[in-house]
């Protein structure tokens, strides 16, 4: 709801209330804002796929509104997350794939966000390689009317993905953006020294962040029935600050006689995220269509990417410039229907595209490279990942007795999947092409069917429960893709296949008008992806049987309303099985996707958020404690030389078994407060983002240094290394912004923005060739050869951003 209407009408009923007897100011100024909070009541709609209060959903979510992305000078929907919500946490990796959105001290790192559900509208934004949180997200933020952030399971409405929870997206009405807006912004990041600290601004070396956009609002009747279009393109590019890295000496310095490029310099220019594209929705009646394109850019950097400096030596060589450029196409309808007083439902047909392409650079003979190319030459490695789905999904909900105290919903939703990885690799002195690894195509089915009895039969309880069933298939063939110098024979891939049962109850206790205690127990899954079912590269063997990845979750919170001010307490506990990722595989050196483990993870969550002298100064904060820790299994050593197997086996009591989650902070939490001068000023609003410290990739290692020059990588097991920094420095990051009209010009409004983070700008993923070897070396152990401690690059961030922007409203 609207501030304004609420606002007004709020101010009319202590005038109204003076006709009867004399009030104070004070007692005045207190209804107004308790009436104030009531039509402006919180609700969701992603927690039981029905709208319902925030206080009485059987879960822990909170809502992000439209005004607060602009008063708080968000920009994207990692910075909504970091900034506004209940329990979530994020950080952008050195490449696409350490993408990484996490809730309750989980997250998992190189997933792309897998472990959560994003919708737009109702349309699923996931791929099979997940997605992004940044401008490549791909919707414009004035677009967003609410972001609801749903914690714990979500599988039982919506399938695969929702482990962590569910992050629901409404875009708004054409009656809340009517007219023509154009918006224009620019940021200026200064460059960092080798610490990550500010270093200076200007005059050249700055990072930048322009971005330009149109939106258009409009509400009409055609054929009689009301109708409205809304739609905004959108154009955005953020570049890193130049950051000196120290030089680094690879280890080994030579791989099959050609010399491993140095690595270290001053980095710039590198593209850390970027958007091109838009979102438009038309709405007839019942009828509905929404589709939109973007093409996305996020960097591709990283240890064992084999990515070096454009240094004199390798100008022609692809570099740190190299990429990733995303594209998604996505269309879909809604047709909603009323089959008397008490049937309702809708049919949303969808259609989704995907594409991700990369090009790159890697060393000859290192597993990158070919051994055959031409000697003292580099190689070019391009890569392309499509995924598509079409799919229907039927919904009906019925109110069993007509006055809304039961409602029972079922759903059935069908889809066609075709996914696809093409590997290139070119010698770049011959222009020979080579076999392609690891390509496949691959064809899948998905169906799921849910059903849910939401209940309320009497006013102090409330109950929740439901149910869904999901089975998944998917047939895939190799591929070669010609020319190539080495052709491989095309040939079928073993089938994947599974299922889930994906449970969910809750109760809702409301002893008084004012409190509410909530406890839900619930379970969701995400299945195989065909990269990590399909996957094979010089290094990575094909994957066995994948089982789902599962989580069981549940949770007791307290609700508590004082006026204008909400307070919130939630306990929880959750345990993660199966989680996917690499292990060792069935030969020295191999790895492959498997079972690598178990998540234990219980803590809390707090927040408090309210509002004083009629919703003029508002506040929240939130504070989230998240103990996580993953169990592995011990690996299979049969694959390993015999001698080599008794010296892992022999060094196993030395490594770890529970061990934290990289990038995860334990302790985490937000702050926000802002103050709206009206006509006197503008809106002032400070907030902040704080986080523990996180676990980098360099903490623990798979690698035993047997000898000098001889290393074993035994994976699956959990040695800690000798190379630091093993965790990121707390992380707090201050925001001020200012909005506004500009004064005799409403039509014209200003937004200033300034952010500082008070610790090294470094993300928890390693850059650039590591000291050592290709991965950390294992601390020193009994019986091993001595490796000294030594420094790894953490890949950088923005340490400050200035931003300042208008927005132009040109009413129809």
């Amino acid at each position: 709801m609207s501030l304004r209407p609420a606002v007004a009408l709020a101010q009319d009923v202590p005038a109204a209330a003076s006709h009867g007897a004399p009030s104070s100011a004070a007692a005045d100024e207190s209804h107004a804002d308790e009436l104030s909070a009531m039509l402006n009541e919180q609700v969701v709609s992603g927690a039981s796929r029905v709208t319902e209060s925030i206080e009485t959903a059987p879960v822990t979510a909170s809502t992000i509104r439209a005004a607060d992305l602009q008063r708080y000078g968000i920009r994207t929907l990692a910075e909504a997350l970091r900034f506004l919500s209940v329990g979530v946490f994020t950080f952008d990796g050195s490449q696409a794939v350490n993408n990484v959105t996490g809730a309750r001290g989980v997250g998992v790192n190189g997933d792309t966000n897998r472990h959560f559900l994003f919708l737009v509208d109702g349309n699923v934004m996931n791929t099979d390689v997940g997605t992004t949180t940044g401008w490549s997200f791909g919707l414009p933020l004035e677009m967003i009317d609410t972001i609801e952030v749903i914690l714990g399971p979500g599988s039982v409405l919506y399938g695969g993905n929702a482990m962590l929870g569910v992050i629901n997206i409404k875009t708004k009405a054409a009656r809340h953006m009517s007219g023509v807006h154009v918006y224009a912004e620019y940021g200026v990041s200064p460059s960092a020294d080798a610490s990550g600290h500010f270093s200076s601004f200007g005059p050249s070396g700055d990072g930048t962040s322009p971005r330009v956009s149109a939106s258009l609002g409009h509400a009409f009747t055609l054929f009689g029935q009301d109708a409205e279009v809304t739609g905004q393109l959108e154009w955005a590019q953020s570049v890193l600050a130049n950051t000196p890295i120290p030089n680094q000496t690879p280890s080994p310095a030579v791989v099959n006689g050609v010399a491993v490029q140095p690595f270290g310099g001053t980095l710039s220019g590198v593209v850390v995220d970027g958007s091109t594209g838009g979102y438009a929705r038309m709405k007839v009646g019942h009828f509905t269509v929404d589709g939109g394109i973007n093409k996305g850019y996020e960097p591709l950097t990283g240890s064992g990417a084999g990515l070096v400096f454009p240094t004199s030596s390798i100008a022609s060589s692809p570099s740190t410039a190299s990429e990733w450029a995303i594209v998604n196409a996505r269309l879909g309808g809604l047709y909603t229907f009323d089959a008397g007083p008490r049937v309702s439902g809708f049919v949303r047909p969808y259609f989704s595209s995907s594409t991700y392409d990369s090009t790159r650079a890697g060393e000859v003979g290192s597993s990158s490279c070919p051994a055959g190319g031409t000697p003292s030459s580099r190689c070019a490695l391009t890569n392309s990942f499509v995924a598509r789905d079409q799919g229907v999904e039927l919904q009906g909900s019925w109110d069993i007795l007509g006055d809304g105290a039961w409602q029972a919903l079922a759903g059935v939703d069908g889809r066609a999947e075709q996914t696809g990885n093409v590997n290139r690799i070119q010698d770049l002195a011959s222009s020979k092409f080579f076999a392609p690894l690891g390509s496949f195509d691959a064809q899948g089915l998905a169906f799921g069917g849910y059903g849910q009895l939401r209940g309320q039969p009497w006013k102090w309880l409330g109950v929740n429960v439901g149910l869904r069933g999901d089975w998944y298939h998917n047939d895939a063939t190799g591929l070669s893709s010609p020319p190539s110098s080495n052709p491989v024979s095309n040939g079928p891939l073993p089938s994947m296949q599974g299922s889930a049962l994906s449970p969910r109850g809750g109760v809702v206790l409301s002893p008084t008008d004012t409190t509410t205690v909530h406890a839900s127990v619930g379970s969701a899954f995400r299945p195989p992806s065909t990269l990590e079912r399909y996957t094979t590269t010089a290094a990575v063997q094909l994957a066995g049987d994948l089982k789902p990845e599962t989580v069981t979750s549940g949770e007791i919170g307290i609700k508590q309303k004082f006026g204008a001010q909400r307070a919130l307490l939630t306990g929880f506990v959750a345990q993660y099985n199966d989680i996917i990722g690499l292990g060792q595989g069935s030969a020295l050196g191999k790895v492959a996707f498997q079972d690598t483990g178990d998540i234990q993870n219980y803590g809390l969550n707090a927040a408090l958020e309210g509002s004083f002298l009629l919703e003029r100064l508002q506040y929240g904060a939130s504070l989230t404690w998240g103990y996580a820790r993953q169990a592995t299994p011990a690996p299979n050593l049969s694959g390993l030389p015999a001698a080599l197997a008794a010296t892992a086996q022999k060094e196993a009591p030395y490594a770890v078994n529970n061990i934290p989650l990289v990038g995860s902070p334990q302790v985490y939490g937000n702050a926000h407060v802002s103050y709206d001068f009206q006509g006197s000023g503008p809106v002032a609003a400070l907030a902040t983002s704080v986080y523990g410290p996180s676990l980098t990739s360099f903490a623990y290692t798979n690698v035993l240094a047997v000898a000098p020059g001889s290393d074993i990588p035994v994976f699956g097991y959990n040695w800690r290394s000798t190379t630091n920094p093993k965790y990121t420095d707390p992380m707090v990051e201050l925001r001020l912004t200012l909005t506004g009209p500009l004064p005799s010009m409403p039509a014209v409004r200003y937004r200033l923005m300034g952010s500082y983070l008070f610790s090294s700008a470094f993300t928890p993923n390693a850059y650039g060739s590591q000291p050592g070897g290709a991965v950390p070396t294992v601390a020193n152990v009994p019986g091993l050869a001595y490796v000294p401690e030594s420094t790894g690059q953490l890949f950088p961030t923005a340490v400050a951003t200035v931003m300042a922007g208008l927005e132009f409203t040109m009413d129809p």
